[in-house]
């Protein structure tokens, strides 16, 4: 009797899993549709002359200005300037010599855009030379700098030198 009691319970637990996961109900939930905003790069630059833009005199470098960026996008901003690893980076295009500087030409100047202490924007973010508080967008950002060539002739003295300024900014990762 036991034998057949026990036979009874072994078939009985067999057919209630067999039957059981047959016979069981599921219910899927769909959660949509859903949306996510992508962010986005946004900045204005605006180049501050230094008072005493000066170029000159042959192999030095002088400090001609700063650029300001505002940061009105959604990612952080960092501005890169340009190098050997980075050539695509910001960088001072020198476009024109006065024309009454005849043997003076571009060739005797180059340009820099300097990032100053590797400063990034967040946005909105306020970073001058001693920050105020973060409530406005202005990050003073970079130096411009422009080298006079050690070989440029005497005709480059009072010459005007006309050159764009290509700011490349470039999105860092947020804090969340």
């Amino acid at each position: 009797m036991r034998k057949i009691f026990a036979g009874a319970m072994v078939f009985s637990v067999i057919g209630a899993v067999i039957l059981g996961g047959t016979l069981a109900w599921s219910n899927t939930v769909i959660l949509g549709p859903n949306t996510a905003s992508v962010g986005e790069i946004a900045f204005s630059a605006v180049f501050s002359p230094a008072a005493s833009a000066l170029l000159g005199p042959n192999g030095h470098e002088n400090t001609i200005g700063t650029i300001d960026v505002s940061n009105t996008g959604t990612f952080n901003l960092r501005v890169d300037g340009a190098s050997k690893e980075n050539p695509g980076g910001s960088r001072v295009v020198i476009k024109n010599v006065d024309q009454g500087h005849a043997s003076c030409d571009t060739d005797n100047f180059t340009g820099s855009v300097t990032p100053i202490n590797g400063d990034n924007a967040s946005p909105g973010q306020v970073d001058a030379p001693n920050p105020p508080a973060v409530s406005h967008t202005v990050l003073d950002l970079a130096q411009v700098k422009m080298f006079v060539s050690n070989t440029a002739p005497n005709a480059c003295q009072g010459a005007v030198v006309t050159f764009d300024i290509l700011v490349v900014g470039t999105t860092i990762t947020n804090s969340p």
